[in-house]
């Protein structure tokens, strides 16, 4: 069996995949039980990370406009410790 030396990436599915991905995680950090949790919001910032990483959306990266980037800059301030560490 013989492996693909290289993979065929459809652009414009993985850019549908990636709006999707950024849209879910947006909602989730505004949800009221999420911002009442501990752990999930330290996970979701490291899952922004990844998503920063792997992502090549301007929006999301866009400090100004971006709810994921607003979320991410607060929490900065946040007395949570792990959080801070991971906003940074």
């Amino acid at each position: 069996m013989e492996l693909p030396t290289s993979v065929d990436r459809n652009e414009h599915t993985f850019q549908d995949i990636s709006r999707d991905a950024i849209l879910t995680l947006s909602n989730f950090v505004k949800s009221t039980a999420f911002l009442d949790s501990r752990r999930p919001r330290v996970l979701a910032m490291l899952a922004l990370r990844r998503f920063a990483l792997h992502f090549e959306d301007s929006e999301l990266l866009d400090l100004e406009v971006s709810p994921l980037g607003q979320w991410c800059l607060s929490s900065l301030s946040s007395s949570m410790r792990e959080l801070r560490v991971a906003a940074g």
